[in-house]
């Protein structure tokens, strides 16, 4: 560690003198905050003017004391945290790790106040990692103090008890906040944390696709989604099948976006610019649609996922105030869950019989519900189930325990989803939990997550039609220019899902005889003697500009499974 004078852009010594000290095994180099006076020397180790040397006196006491009160204290940061003080003119302030939620939310925004469930994800996350830092490395109290290892302690246990989303959405909160309240020249621990899509590829791609549905499974969800709730989300849902656009923009599809017996739109996730085109299945439902006064084909599902805003809601009311109607995204979820699970089983009725829990169930629902993560949660529903086998009812448990109906219901639910086997008495209201917990959610391998992953949601009829297009010989680039896809890996990568069957199929129908023992579909001669392919690109072109008639459409069908 020594005293050091620096030149400037023109040779000459700059006005302070500079520390050249080396923490941590790196060398850093600071203004100490004492000015030089007098005649330099031409080399630092050289005696200068009176002046000069009063001034490198006063530098070094200076260096000297701060070292002593480093040593001292046993802290290398403590140097640092001084010469950033000698070098910006302000004192550093630390974060407590236990403040970094209330500093985080408090942080001024220009959208005004935060929504109730970024703010409850938000404690959930800083929560979690506070309390699991008290017990990794407990002296680690202020955000400075937090390594890199620590990190990575939070990432495996993230990844072991929460879902890879989750986990993302936890990391990228603290990897902002730190970036925002740690002292300048720290290095942020979080820099460098492995991603969601990062984790995937790491660890093989291990994570769960959405199941594609069958035509005859497609089917019967449309035929169950006509009359499910007055028929609301039979229109959305034949359309993001019949054109594989996400939840979000089927919700917002306006009558603008649809032309020609095309629709062409931007999708709101990447922008890109789609071109669809309108089939006989969703041509009727949009038919049913013309004239109801809004700009959007399904006004009624657009209120639910964006909701209603407040007109009269000024800047300082509670928040609420802010909605006539709340957004309702997990309401279109649950709902199409609940579509799907009356159509792929038989939904239970409040009116079948269904026997009180024996012995054995309560055996079974024991042992199922010890296996679950231990804390508040897993209690109660014991509490529950135990109650409930004795004989009590949802209103007599509710009464004697204090706990919410819903949540009776609900775990009551969980325990027969794990035994697979119904309990509830009849009488009592029918539970399509078990089903569309069994029916649209999957179990992940240890190491990936703690809770199931949803594998037929809204999007998995995105992956359906581009599970169907495929494997009917549409070429990828016709799919990619439907779904907006830049690269064709991300279409074979997490949409193109065939299952067995669809494989045997397309090989079956291109690969020679002497190999499969059956004879391929090859390609036919179209008009005129043209090729397959030839005339599949025609049509391509007439079908963009919605040039097509009845006849040539039904050619293109035909011609897009040859080739």
């Amino acid at each position: 560690m020594s005293l050091v004078l620096k030149r400037g852009r023109g040779g000459k010594w700059r006005k302070n003198w500079y520390a050249d000290v080396v923490v941590d095994g790196k060398r850093r180099v600071f203004p100490v905050g004492v000015r030089v006076r007098g005649k330099a020397p031409a080399r630092v180790s050289e005696a200068g003017s009176e002046a000069f040397e009063k001034s490198r006196k006063s530098a070094k006491d200076k260096l000297d004391a701060w070292l002593e009160k480093t040593h001292g204290k046993g802290h290398a940061e403590e140097l640092i945290e001084r010469l950033i003080e000698s070098k910006t003119g302000a004192k550093v302030k630390h974060v407590a790790v236990a403040d970094l939620c209330a500093c985080w939310l408090g942080l001024p925004r220009s959208a005004g106040e935060l929504s109730q469930g970024y703010t409850t994800a938000c404690r959930a996350g800083f929560g979690r990692f506070v309390t699991f830092l008290a017990k990794h490395n407990p002296k680690a109290t202020l955000l400075y103090q937090v390594r890199s290892s620590d990190v990575a302690a939070f990432m495996k246990d993230l990844h072991a008890t929460v879902s890879p989303r989750t986990a993302s959405m936890y990391l990228q909160l603290l990897r902002s906040a730190f970036a925002r309240f740690l002292p300048g020249g720290v290095v942020n621990p979080f820099v460098g944390t492995i991603t969601r899509k990062r984790v995937d590829a790491a660890t093989g791609g291990e994570s769960v696709h959405r199941l594609p549905f069958t035509p005859a499974e497609l089917a019967r969800v449309f035929v169950v989604a006509r009359t499910y709730q007055g028929g609301m989300l039979h229109g959305p849902i034949v359309a993001a099948a019949c054109t594989a656009m996400r939840r979000g923009d089927v919700c917002h599809l306006r009558w603008t976006d649809i032309s020609g017996g095309m629709i062409a739109t931007k999708t709101s996730k990447t922008g890109e610019r789609v071109e669809i085109p309108v089939f006989q299945p969703l041509l009727a439902v949009i038919s049913e649609r013309k004239g109801n006064g809004s700009e959007f084909v399904f006004p009624e599902v657009a209120k639910m996922l964006d909701g209603v805003p407040n007109p009269d809601f000024r800047k300082g009311d509670g928040p609420e105030k802010q909605w006539t109607e709340k957004p309702n995204p997990h309401g279109l979820t649950w709902r199409f869950k609940n579509i799907v699970a009356r159509a792929l089983s038989k939904a239970p009725t409040a009116q079948e019989a269904v026997p009180c829990p024996t012995a054995d169930v309560r055996a079974a629902g024991e042992a199922a519900i010890a296996k679950l993560p231990a804390g508040q949660r897993r209690d109660r529903m014991l509490d529950v189930f135990a109650r409930y086998c004795e004989g009590q009812s949802l209103r007599q448990i509710v009464a004697a325990t204090g706990y919410g109906k819903s949540s009776v219901s609900e775990w009551l639910a969980t325990v027969e989803g794990l035994i697979d086997q119904r309990f509830v008495r009849s009488g009592q209201p029918a539970n399509i939990r078990p089903a569309i917990a069994k029916l649209t959610r999957a179990k992940r391998k240890e190491g990936h997550g703690m809770l199931s992953a949803s594998v037929r949601d809204w999007h998995a009829l995105r992956t359906t039609f581009v599970t169907l297009a495929l494997s009917a010989g549409v070429p990828l680039e016709i799919v990619k220019r439907i779904t907006g896809h830049r690269t064709a890996e991300i279409v074979m990568t997490h949409y193109f899902r065939p299952d067995r069957a669809q494989f045997k199929s397309v090989l079956t129908g291109v690969l020679p005889e002497v190999l499969t023992g059956e004879k391929p579909v090859g390609l036919l001669e179209g008009k005129a003697g043209r090729s397959e392919k030839a005339e599949l690109l025609e049509l391509a072109e007439k079908l963009v500009k919605g040039d097509l008639t009845v006849a040539e459409r039904n050619r293109l069908r035909l011609v897009s499974t040859m080739v």
